[in-house]
């Protein structure tokens, strides 16, 4: 949780910093599909690892928190 809040607050940051218009959007879009890929790819044999559903939710909540602290901070 505490890794997603802190890529989503930076990539808020960055992108903000750029201008990009809908910089909520993107950060969600990318945030919420690297979470599951990488669930994905643990429910693969290769890695020797389980797919969870309540990671996935970790991961959107901290997306959610560091969203939150970017608009709190008003970067």
């Amino acid at each position: 949780m505490i890794m997603y809040a802190v890529m989503s607050f930076t990539m808020m940051k960055f992108l903000i910093h750029r201008g990009a218009t809908q910089s909520v959007i993107y950060v969600l879009i990318f945030c919420i599909a690297w979470g599951i890929g990488i669930e994905l790819l643990q429910s693969t044999k290769i890695i020797n690892r389980d797919f969870e559903i309540a990671d996935i939710i970790a991961n959107i909540i901290g997306t959610f928190i560091g969203i939150g602290i970017t608009k709190f901070l008003k970067f």
